[in-house]
């Protein structure tokens, strides 16, 4: 998103492809899998397969590959728009993908509102997307904004979570939070570029992203192994734990394969 950056057309074409791949690879893997599990594998089953897969009807999780596709295809436009733009102008557009995006998505969900549903749900990535780039200029949003931001964040989520009971990881309050803890990371505050679990994680987080679900379902659905097994707090760490050694495992010799480590490259 960076305008300083070099990122022409043919970079964007090979990240997109390279998207792509992830898509049919996983996404057509995982449903074959299922069928197989379920014996259901014919001619009629792979063809749905091949549906499902253009459709977006995949495992949920990779819903983001597909969002991930938009936004790189609107890249272009949006470098423009920032490098071009004035302050004034910029301010603005944010604050009305902020408002569109945000908080009417926020109030509708949290006070079972039904404010005139103009928006377009791409437009709340488009904004993550845009703010992520901002994030990084402190001039443009103070530390200040973002710390204010992510205590009204902490506090608005477990607000939410223990008295309505609503965990949702889409309103306003989990993204607060998000901005809190990506200024922090960014901006060297933290100081984890030398920690080296850190930076193995994010070495295969690609990996560990694509794989993770799979070793939920087999807990869950297979095994019927839940949480709740455990004391509420220690089960979900155990859970959330287990599967990051497994997923990390997994990215790690995936990364090995010749055909995936030319993807992650």
């Amino acid at each position: 998103m960076n305008p300083n950056k070099n990122v022409d057309i043919p970079k964007i074409k090979k990240y997109i492809f390279k998207i792509l791949c992830f898509i049919v690879l996983f996404g057509y893997g995982y449903l074959l899998m299922e069928l197989l599990f379920t014996k259901k594998l014919n001619l009629l089953g792979l063809y749905k397969l091949i549906i499902d897969v253009l459709e977006g009807n995949v495992w949920a999780h990779l819903w983001y590959l597909y969002m991930l596709v938009g936004l790189y295809i609107i890249t272009p436009l949006l470098r423009y728009f920032i490098k071009n733009a004035n302050k004034e102008t910029i301010k603005f557009t944010m604050l009305s993908l902020f408002i569109v995006a945000i908080i009417i998505p926020t109030f509708n969900e949290i006070f079972n509102m039904h404010i005139s549903e103009f928006y377009l749900e791409s437009f709340k990535y488009i904004f993550i997307y845009m703010l992520g780039y901002f994030l990084g200029q402190t001039d443009i949003i103070k530390d200040k904004v973002v710390y204010i931001c992510g205590i009204v964040g902490i506090i608005g989520y477990f607000i939410l979570l223990y008295f309505l009971g609503n965990d949702s990881q889409t309103n306003m309050f989990v993204l607060f939070e998000s901005v809190l803890i990506f200024r922090l990371m960014s901006s060297g505050k933290l100081k984890i570029k030398d920690n080296k679990l850190i930076n193995l994680i994010s070495k295969y987080s690609l990996g560990i992203y694509l794989v993770h679900q799979f070793y939920l379902n087999l807990l869950y659905k297979v095994l019927n192994i839940f949480p709740d097994i455990l004391p509420i707090f220690v089960g979900e760490m155990f859970i959330l734990i287990l599967v990051l050694i497994l997923s990390l495992l997994t990215s790690a010799i995936m990364y090995r394969l010749p055909i995936i480590k030319k993807l992650y490259t």
